[in-house]
């Protein structure tokens, strides 16, 4: 029988190929290494398209995902795995040795958010060859990523815009696979102004956007979030448009596939062209499940930032809480607690509760 690290190599030559990490999952197995039943379990799941891992590969994961990150983890935390392998997490703010791009893991890489720090050099010279959706990645280092390697596979970029979008123009030869671009603005996000319609035209006019199935982004309010549609409207790709028109994560959703647009009550005056449907302030079911998912990794993204790995594991598997947990969470999601203070909230909490008791005796 080959050894163990050779049928590692296998995988990351080709890791498409299930078959390869199979025959992984049964030498593995053979020689009592648990990880051949996790990739078993997880190569089943796949072949069942089951989305909800089971109870024996979540108790897997939590014991050994440290391990199996393996020399990944001087740059990666958060790891999420996929067919027994680690497929996305974040990365770290550390300095890229240059002899580390050569590591066979980096291959089954498939999703990136990037933390703090630039991420040109890991990102051109690491082997990661899967990868196709990069979140947070900055403006400025999409554009120096491109004139580095050139063509990059990416179909979705979760953009942090510095400037404007027009950023983006010129590069389409280099970005020919995006279908999928989400756009924040961290100025807006501070109360800062949207952007206009003129200030998109640019981006707008682009191969880039012409080839977009799904776009969200930020636009000032009225007519320039009209102007917007109406040029959205003429593509022939775009299939969804969400865009960030107020304060306090106030959305229009617009699903060009169904010809609906769901509008806030504050935007009822809105003109929309008359192909469409028009739901005022009672957002779809399929708006309201994009809202609760959005909201969801949110929450899960606060977690891992600040690195309370079994309380996210808890909210992304379901898994049983105890009431103190529960009662965190809850004060996560109505924003009485942000992520950064949950040691202060766990000191201040025998008081409230001490207090709460005082107000019903």
């Amino acid at each position: 029988m080959r050894s163990i690290s050779v049928l590692y190599e296998a995988v990351f030559q080709n890791p498409s190929e299930v078959s390869r990490r199979l025959v992984l999952s049964d030498a593995l197995l053979e020689a009592g290494d648990v990880r051949g039943e996790f990739i078993a379990l997880q190569l089943h799941r796949a072949k069942q398209s089951a989305f909800k891992p089971t109870r024996r590969e979540q108790v897997l994961l939590k014991a050994n995902a440290t391990k199996w990150l393996g020399r990944l983890g001087r740059y990666l935390k958060a790891p999420r795995f996929e067919e027994g392998f680690v497929s996305e997490a974040t990365l770290l703010a550390v300095p890229f040795q240059g002899d580390d791009a050569a590591w066979g893991e980096w291959v089954t890489l498939k999703a990136l958010t990037i933390g703090t720090g630039s991420p040109v050099a890991l990102l051109s010279r690491a082997k990661l060859h899967s990868l196709r959706a990069v979140h947070r990645l900055a403006a400025d280092d999409l554009v120096a990523l491109t004139r580095a390697v050139g063509r990059l596979p990416y179909m979705h970029i979760g953009l942090r815009l510095g400037g404007s979008l027009a950023q983006l123009v010129g590069l389409e030869s280099a970005l020919p696979s995006l279908k999928s671009l989400s756009v924040s603005n961290p100025n807006s996000s501070m109360g800062g102004a949207r952007p206009y319609f003129e200030d998109l035209k640019p981006f707008l006019n682009t191969k880039i956007f012409s080839s977009l199935r799904d776009l969200s982004m930020g636009v000032e309010l009225g007519e320039d979030f009209e102007r917007l549609l109406d040029h959205a409207s003429r593509s022939k790709h775009l299939l969804t448009l969400v865009c960030d028109i107020g304060d306090a994560g106030t959305v229009a959703r617009v699903d060009f596939k169904a010809k609906r647009v769901d509008l806030p009550s504050d935007l009822s005056d809105v003109n929309v062209p008359k192909v469409f449907t028009v739901s005022v302030g009672g957002p779809s079911k399929t708006a309201i499940a994009i809202a609760r998912i959005d909201a969801e990794w949110q929450l899960l993204e606060g977690l891992k930032r600040v690195e309370e790995w079994d309380l996210a594991w808890r909210v992304e598997y379901k898994q049983p809480m105890t009431k103190e947990q529960k009662a965190l969470i809850e004060a996560l999601k109505s924003g009485t607690c942000r992520p950064e203070s949950i040691d202060a909230w766990r000191r201040a909490r025998p008081k409230q509760k001490k207090a709460a008791r005082a107000k019903r005796g």
